[in-house]
C-alpha cells in the first residue's frame, strides 16, 4: 500500500487486473507443463495444492 501511494503520489497510474482461469483449464495446463520437458521442472507440488483452493 505504501508503495502504491508513492507511486500515486508522483502521478503514475496504477491499473489492477485479475486473470480468472477456470479449474479445468487449469488442470489442462498443469498436465501439458508436466509432459513438457523443459518446462516440468517448473513445477512443483504445491502448485497442485495450490490448484485446491
Amino acid at each position: 500500500m505504501r508503495f502504491e501511494r508513492l507511486l500515486t503520489d508522483t502521478g503514475t497510474i496504477i491499473v489492477k487486473c485479475f486473470l480468472h482461469i477456470s479449474k479445468d483449464e487449469q488442470e489442462k495446463r498443469l498436465l501439458a507443463q508436466e509432459r513438457d520437458l523443459t518446462k516440468a521442472w517448473k513445477l512443483s507440488a504445491g502448485d497442485w495444492r495450490e490448484r485446491e483452493r
